[in-house]
């Protein structure tokens, strides 16, 4: 059966952008009407798939399901072939569920190859750029990720509510590209100029080119890095990603930390360690590494891989504690390189896995600084390795550059 005449896409643009324009080539009233004929087909064809596709636009998307997401990408594919010529590239422009953790655990999806933060896709409104849906009408990926405030094209703010009645911009509700729902032109708007912060930003963000005069280390590493950075610089300045939907401050902050890299993350370990040393309670060698350095490490273990190639905040922050075991000899009287990390603190470290460190314990590699009860396997949240053997065992076996790092064979 063939319904559709199709369409090409535009190379940014988004899964349900694409589908109202088909809507409209093919005569149909909106997404609603069209959605309601291919759930029908599929119901005739594939009933297991037509449970699994939603009639709403703003739920088409295939990371919007919670359990098993292969009856919407089996929908989707069946949906592909109902063209009279060709078939269309739906799966290419939706954004998938995936594996893949960011730090804290947060949640990945991922578009076209990239891994993005869940928490960074809208949910609340998504904005338009009016100088460019007079260009071109259409709904362009990255406009739907919280990070990018300003059109990095026209160098202008993004309207995020109607200048007619102020409701939120989402065009996923209204199902209109161009119109807000009480039928405003939202292309006869005239966007403000934007803060220049905000554009550099939108092109992190859209891995578009930096300026000649600009160096920043974000425009060395691949789009999941880049977002793995920006949330992690996010959580440093945030309990959690609550407000992040509406909190763009934080972001706009990330230009002049990360222009600046390291100098401002190796400022604040050194305020940690002046610290811990002056309202030290306990030696050294009984204090946990996270009393003194919180959760800085374990955060910059997942940004989203632990492969200090791609991942450099990792990186520095290894340099950072080598350097410091470096100007901390051991002497009798413990010092600040003699703190306690756990396995998972181990893992990132060495840039490997937890089995891996338990292997390195059972076989003497690393010393375990407490004493266990009989019978009792080594918690991976208990602090029991010091900061100086690991470091020592690091530069003793210098890994190479992978996710994880082999230093025993499995046996």
């Amino acid at each position: 059966m063939k319904l559709l005449e199709p369409i090409t896409p535009y190379n940014d643009e988004s899964l349900e952008s694409y589908l109202l324009r088909i809507a409209e080539e093919n005569g149909y009233q909106g997404f609603r009407e069209l959605g309601h004929i291919l759930w029908c087909v599929l119901y005739e064809n594939d009933n297991e798939a037509a449970g699994a596709f939603p009639k709403s636009l703003d739920q088409l998307n295939i990371y919007h399901t919670n359990t098993n997401s292969s009856f919407r990408v089996r929908a989707i594919q069946f949906i592909e072939e109902l063209t009279v010529t060709g078939r269309l590239p739906l799966l290419n422009l939706s954004i998938m569920n995936n594996d893949t953790t960011f730090l804290k655990g947060l949640k990945s999806v991922s578009y076209q190859g990239v891994l993005i933060p869940r928490c960074f896709i809208k949910h609340d409104g998504i904005p338009i750029c009016s100088d460019c849906l007079r260009e071109s009408p259409y709904i362009r990926q990255y406009w739907q990720l919280v990070p990018y405030l300003a059109c990095h094209i026209h160098q202008c703010e993004m309207l995020s509510k109607c200048p007619e009645c102020d409701e939120v911009i989402n065009y996923q509700l209204t199902e209109s590209i161009t119109y807000c729902c009480c039928g405003y032109d939202l292309r006869t708007y005239r966007a403000l100029k934007s803060d220049p912060i905000n554009v550099e930003l939108s092109k992190l963000v859209t891995n578009a080119k930096a300026d000649k005069n600009n160096d920043s280390i974000l425009y060395q590493v691949d789009l999941s890095h880049r977002y793995g950075a920006l949330l992690w610089f996010y959580l440093q300045h945030n309990d959690d990603t609550s407000n992040l939907q509406s909190s763009y401050v934080s972001f706009g902050r990330a230009i002049s930390y990360f222009s600046d890299w390291p100098n401002d993350l190796y400022s604040t370990f050194e305020a940690m360690v002046n610290k811990a040393e002056i309202t030290q309670v306990v030696a050294f060698n009984k204090m946990p590494f996270s009393d003194v350095f919180g959760s800085l490490l374990l955060d910059a273990s997942k940004l989203p891989s632990r492969n200090v190639t791609h991942n450099f905040i990792l990186r520095d922050i290894t340099s950072y504690l080598i350097n410091l075991v470096r100007t901390h000899a051991k002497s009798k009287h413990p010092n600040i390189a003699d703190t306690l990390l756990t396995i998972l603190e181990v893992a990132a470290l060495l840039s490997t896995s937890h089995e891996q460190i338990y292997r390195l314990y059972e076989t003497g590699h690393l010393i375990i600084a407490v004493r266990l009860k009989q019978f009792h396997r080594l918690s991976v949240n208990i602090p029991a390795f010091h900061l100086r053997h690991v470091i020592e065992l690091r530069n003793s076996r210098i890994p190479i550059s992978s996710d994880y790092s082999t230093y025993l064979p499995a046996w």
